[in-house]
């Protein structure tokens, strides 16, 4: 079980720097891996609505703290005050 929540940790940040990303080629690059790693969760056995849910979590998160911060002050905010900011 541990592997599996340190695999949902590395994919919910691996889309909040993707989302952050300003750079059109580090996002590409980005986006492959993301994919990857979406396939990557059928080892754990981790659904599509577990993965559509995380992605789009992250994503309202990300935008809700972009109407407030630049990317970089984003990225410095630790998920938990994020994630009590957005679920509030």
């Amino acid at each position: 079980m541990q592997n599996r929540e340190k695999y949902l940790t590395h994919l919910q940040v691996s889309f909040r720097k993707y989302h952050l990303m300003t750079d059109s080629s580090e996002q590409e690059n980005a986006k492959i891996h993301i994919q990857g790693l979406m396939e990557a969760g059928k080892i754990f056995g981790i659904s599509f609505a577990e993965l559509q849910n995380i992605v789009t979590q992250e994503k309202t998160n990300i935008d809700a703290f972009k109407e407030y911060f630049s990317v970089d002050e984003v990225l410095d905010i630790p998920t938990s005050i994020r994630k009590h900011y957005c679920n509030s």
